[in-house]
């Protein structure tokens, strides 16, 4: 994409500006600094440039059919995957729509227009095909997905707007491409960046400001729409970065309140400085090989030839050898990786064989149970002592363990509150409200940082509900309705003596609750049992509260109500993970409840016709629950509808691939044709 640019500029030595562009992209320090450490835009950095030339060049060759297949592909293949939210795809879009606008606004030929909106408008279409495979999984609740880790948030005590702030850079700093927060901060006395101190020293000050210099350098010599254009960008871009800091503040303040902007947008220098670092690429690509042009230009006509070009060369290398090799230094020497030290891990690691073995052992148990991890994460992060150097990030217990987990935000504020009470030892009933939950065993894992556990803040990402770990085992230990059960390696089994299977089951009893605390008071009866009784907070819509249930108990009123035999014979079949049915005999109206998390996604078809929404409400404060209002024999499906329309996404998006390969090689595919009909003939 750089040689393009510089060859549709007429530069000499086009190539040059390609190569010198490319090694720009990715050894600078913003990559050092921040792509490097969100693994969920490293795909999107890689391909972002290429798929901004093809439509670059799809819009100025108006032969564009072939570049929006390419685009479409590309997209596919390199970045599609990272799109879970699908905040990561409106990345990847602005800077198509922002040149679209360019192009316009420039070429006011109605021909020119007429082609520009029909090959965007083809490009959009093809990717919402393409793309259906994600797309419409995520159509209901696509809002909901784009605003999910507001929880997370919450979790922690943060905001968003708190993450804003944190992550603007000063116009400087963003000018020079280290306007990371953590790049001169720490943690407990430790760095978050060891080679932090080298970029603010006079000679690494300099050399970033000599980037700006060189790549606006073009834009006084040479007038060119593209250089236009990125140049524009660039402005645009380093104003963005600087968030909620002077002199730009109050206007990014303001545009950051527009609706879902935060959501979106709440980094701003780590996802505008991907846009700032393009446009630096091929400006500084340009203005490199311009700038030493004019310096050759500029010396003496007397010298002799071969010194002149020898001055050319040694010019053109100090300025790759300053801005690329010592600037980007990081990225050459392999500091980027950070070696960690005795709270904070490196960026290597290896999970231990004890985790396979332990699998192996649930996996063995064909029952449908959860696990609760302890220590416990307020925020789903973990901070593991895996060798060599310790592992940070998303708790990875239940890919490894292969059973769900309780973890937050999923589960609401429940998970933390029986955490709380386990740390505390406050009641004898963490059992029956664990099983309550479908948990089967709490697993303990000695390998977490313990370090970094007992130096923890409440409002960074790794806090947990914890103790030490003597404590800790120590209280598991004696926990009333848990026995110690294996070990393999540093995890730890403690089952839940109350455990039942209660993936599915059906009860008339329903209790209705305010606060955690009656949670405990409802456990401390001795006639509760987890299966009997669907647990109901008071505060659900109005829409979300069955109409006329069998038995809607108060609190004080449990002890006379729940000690009834349930009012249904009930089995089911997992047909797969997205699907069961549920066979039913039952002479009473009753609440269904199903121990997944709480989904709207989830639906109930009752002998083929599908219960309203209103009758599908939180149960138990992290469960599925429906009250089903009909009596006889009769079958139940649960299904997944988001795995439905997966499926149907699947199918539209492999077409399209097939109809995008088959018009890609149709010359190719129409020769075979004819070389096969001439051979027969």
């Amino acid at each position: 994409m750089f040689s393009k640019v510089a060859a549709k500029n007429k530069v000499k030595h086009y190539h040059a500006v390609g190569v010198i562009a490319a090694l720009f992209y990715m050894f600078n320090p913003f990559f050092a600094l921040g792509v490097s450490h969100w693994p969920y835009l490293w795909l999107t950095y890689a391909s972002l440039p290429l798929m901004l030339g093809l439509f670059i060049k799809g819009l100025n060759e108006q032969h564009g059919l072939k570049y929006i297949l390419i685009i479409n592909l590309v997209w596919l293949f390199l970045s599609a995957g990272q799109f879970v939210n699908p905040k990561y795809a409106i990345i990847v879009w602005i800077p198509l729509l922002f040149y679209l606008i360019f192009h316009l606004s420039v070429n006011r030929e109605k021909a020119v227009f007429i082609y520009s909106c029909k090959f965007s408008l083809l490009l959009l279409a093809v990717w919402v095909l393409i793309n259906s495979y994600w797309l419409l999984p995520n159509v209901l609740y696509i809002f909901q997905s784009i605003s999910v880790t507001g929880d997370l948030y919450l979790a922690i005590g943060r905001t968003r707007f708190a993450d804003f702030v944190l992550n603007s850079a000063s116009l400087p700093a963003a000018m020079r491409l280290v306007g990371s927060w953590f790049l001169n901060s720490g943690f407990r006395g430790y760095p978050y960046v060891y080679w932090a101190q080298i970029y603010n020293s006079t000679l690494f000050i300099l050399i970033g400001y000599l980037i700006p210099v060189i790549a606006f350098f073009p834009v006084l010599f040479k007038k060119s729409k593209i250089i236009l254009f990125f140049s524009i960008f660039l402005l645009g871009a380093l104003v963005l970065m600087t968030g909620s800091q002077p002199p730009f503040g109050p206007l990014n303040s303001f545009l950051i309140n527009i609706p879902f902007m935060i959501d979106v947008f709440n980094l701003p220098n780590i996802l505008f400085g991907i846009y700032s670092v393009i446009a630096y690429a091929v400006l500084f690509g340009l203005g490199t090989v311009m700038l030493t042009y004019y310096v050759s230009k500029k010396l003496p006509r007397h010298l002799p030839q071969k010194l002149r070009i020898g001055i050319k060369y040694v010019f053109v290398g100090s300025l790759i050898f300053l801005v690329i090799g010592l600037y980007g230094f990081p990225l050459w020497t392999g500091a980027v990786a950070y070696p960690g030290n005795a709270l904070l891990s490196s960026s290597n690691y290896q999970i231990p064989d004890y985790y396979t073995a332990a699998l192996s052992w649930l996996a063995s148990d064909t029952e449908d149970f959860r696990l609760f991890p302890m220590p416990y994460s307020k925020a789903g992060y973990v901070s593991y002592a895996w060798p060599p150097g310790g592992y940070q990030g998303p708790d990875l217990t239940e890919s490894l363990l292969g059973k769900p987990l309780v973890t937050e935000p999923i589960n609401s504020n429940l998970g933390v509150s029986i955490a709380q009470s386990i740390v505390s030892n406050s009641t004898d009933n963490t059992a029956k409200l664990l099983a309550f939950m479908n948990v089967k065993y709490i697993v303990l894992h000695n390998d977490v940082n313990w370090n970094l556990i007992d130096n923890y803040n409440d409002q960074i990402m790794y806090s947990y509900i914890t103790t030490t770990q003597k404590n800790l085992t120590h209280t598991l230990n004696s926990l009333t309705g848990f026995s110690y059960c294996r070990s393999f390696g540093q995890l730890d089994f403690y089952l839940n003596n109350y455990w039942t299977p209660l993936k599915i089951y059906a009860t008339s009893n329903a209790v209705y609750y305010e606060e955690f605390e009656q949670l405990t008071e409802i456990s401390n009866s001795t006639q509760f049992t987890p299966n009997q009784v669907v647990i109901l907070p008071n505060n659900q819509p109005n829409n979300k509260q069955p109409s006329n249930p069998p038995t809607a108990s108060s609190i004080t009123e449990f002890d006379s109500t729940s000690n009834q035999p349930p009012p249904v014979l009930l089995t089911y079949e997992k047909l797969n993970p997205a699907l069961y049915n549920i066979y039913v005999d039952t002479s009473n109206p009753f609440f269904l409840v199903f121990s997944d998390s709480y989904d709207e996604g989830w639906v109930a078809t009752v002998d083929g016709h599908q219960l309203s929404e209103n009758y599908h409400f939180n149960a138990n404060e992290f469960a599925n629950g429906w009250y089903i209002n009909k009596t006889g024999t009769y079958t139940i499906v649960l299904e997944f509808q988001p795995q439905k329309l997966f499926y149907t996404g699947t199918a539209i998006s492999l077409a399209t691939i097939l109809v995008c390969a088959l018009y890609l090689e149709r010359h190719n595919l129409k020769k075979q044709i004819e070389k096969i009909y001439r051979k027969n003939r």
